[in-house]
């Protein structure tokens, strides 16, 4: 409840929602929050509203189609007609939309199929290796520590640790209760 969050160097805890995105922030929430009845590829366009997304608008939506190849191939399907991988690639469609240079990911594989999980992963490492910072949330702790360079677990609003993913990882007491490893 108390704190300040730095972004770039500027104090950005009370800076307003739609205000994010012209600073770089982009967040595909839990859930997606689509809009069921618009089409994917109207679903992607609302991601570019801020003004240093509009110019590259076209550009941005063939790079997002050429992560999820599949949406361009349903791009004038509603959304509530996709499945919820689909679903999940046009949330994340719709931040990248934005030209983020933070992308937050809250739960990006939750209610997924195991298939699908490893798909969302995959697409999310590229991400991160093609330069894009990325702040992730994830159930799945195993799978995003394999990603990520660093990570932070939280207990009840709590952090009770922090440190490379490979300490994480190696801990008996962590991997117990957080990590479903194969």
């Amino acid at each position: 409840t108390r704190g300040t969050v730095m972004f770039q160097g500027a104090d950005i805890t009370n800076l307003p929602a739609h205000e994010r995105p012209e600073r770089g922030i982009a967040c595909c929430p839990e859930g997606r929050r689509l809009f069921p009845q618009l089409t994917v590829e109207m679903n992607l366009r609302l991601g570019a509203f801020a003004k240093r997304a509009r110019a590259s608008e076209n550009d941005t939506m063939e790079y997002v189609y050429d992560l999820f190849p599949q949406l361009r191939q349903r791009a004038r399907v509603k959304t509530i007609r996709l499945s919820g991988g689909e679903q999940q690639m046009v949330g994340i469609g719709r931040a990248l939309m934005a030209k983020p240079t933070l992308l937050i990911l809250d739960e990006p594989s939750f209610g997924l199929a195991p298939k699908t999980v490893a798909e969302i992963f995959e697409k999310v490492r590229a991400l991160k290796e093609g330069g894009l910072t990325l702040l992730m949330v994830e159930q799945n702790a195993y799978e995003a520590l394999k990603i990520a360079d660093f990570g932070y677990v939280v207990q009840n609003g709590h952090v009770v640790r922090e440190g490379l993913p490979s300490d994480l990882l190696d801990l008996e007491e962590l991997r117990k209760a957080y990590f479903a490893t194969p």
